[in-house]
Parts: C-alpha cells; structure tokens; sequence
C-alpha cells in the first residue's frame, strides 16, 4: 500500500460508491471493510505516488526524506493530489463511467504537478523551504568586485560594463 495514503484517504475525499464499483472486476461492488485490502485500490494508489513522487524529484525541489516528513496542512495537500491521481486511474478502467470527472481530474493532475515543479505550490515545511520557487540572486557585489580590482572594472572597454543581476546593487 502506498506509503502517504490509504483506502481511508481516498473515500474521505471521493464517494465510496464510486469506488467500490471502479475497483471491482465482477461487476458487484467491493464491500467497503475490503477496500482497505483490495489490489486494484492498492495498485492506483501505488501509482498515484509513483507518478507524483517521481515528478517532485524531477523538479528538484523535494527528496523522498523531506516528502516523509510532511505533516499538517502541507501532508493533507500531498495526500489530495495522490488521492486525485489515484481516483483518476481507476476511473481510466472505466473512463465511460464519469468521463466529466475523469476529464476534470486529468487536467487537476498536470495543473498541481506542473505547479510542484516549477515552484508556484511548495510544500510548507522549514522556513528554509518557503523560498523554494524563488530564484536566488544572492553573489558578488559591485562593490566587492570594485575592492577586489576585477579585470572587468579595470578593462570596461574589453569586456563591457560588469552587470548584476537585477535589484542587486
């Protein structure tokens, strides 16, 4: 069973109906006391955090070490686009079923893990985290490279007016 959620995560935030009739082979649905050990469930939440584990460490922003040691909010949010994922692959079993909904959550998945890569969502953590999608402008000075008589403020001519980065003084 996936490491950040359960059977209990994701009938807290989908209708248990649903997903006892997606899990199911037989066409009856899965008694809700099974779904905590039903296979099918197992494998799309697996999926669900492979996919967006995989995605996060892509991005560079998080490690597996970090992910375990979400809690609060920060973890609530991590198990929301798991179980996101995870309902949207047993809906692909049987995409005629809510073709809205699968529609609606394919397009939720791209949104939050683009967001996670790129920066625009962070996990809450540290206060060191929070500056994770800020870029960093943080090196040498003006005046450090003045008081360090650097090539490039003796020889402006050779090779152009030293530059920083923009704000920086």
């Amino acid at each position: 069973m996936s490491d950040y959620t359960g059977a209990d995560d994701l009938t807290a935030r989908f209708d248990t109906r649903s997903i006892q009739q997606l899990v199911s082979d037989t066409g009856t649905p899965v008694l809700p006391s099974d779904l905590a050990t039903d296979a099918n469930l197992a494998a799309a939440l697996d999926d669900a955090e492979g996919e967006v584990v995989a995605n996060l460490l892509v991005g560079g922003r998080y490690t597996t070490t970090e992910l375990a040691a979400l809690t609060g909010t920060a973890l609530a949010y991590l198990k929301y686009i798991i179980c996101s994922i995870a309902m949207l692959h047993l809906l692909s079993r049987r995409p005629a079923v809510n073709a809205k909904l699968y529609e609606q959550l394919k397009e939720l998945r791209e949104t939050h893990l683009k967001a996670l890569q790129d920066g625009h969502a962070i996990f809450g953590g540290d206060d060191e985290d929070v500056d994770a999608g800020r870029v960093s402008t943080d090196g040498v000075s003006h005046q450090d490279m003045v008081n360090n008589d650097s090539i490039r403020i003796r020889k402006p001519r050779y090779f152009g007016n030293p530059s920083l980065p923009i704000g920086r003084r």
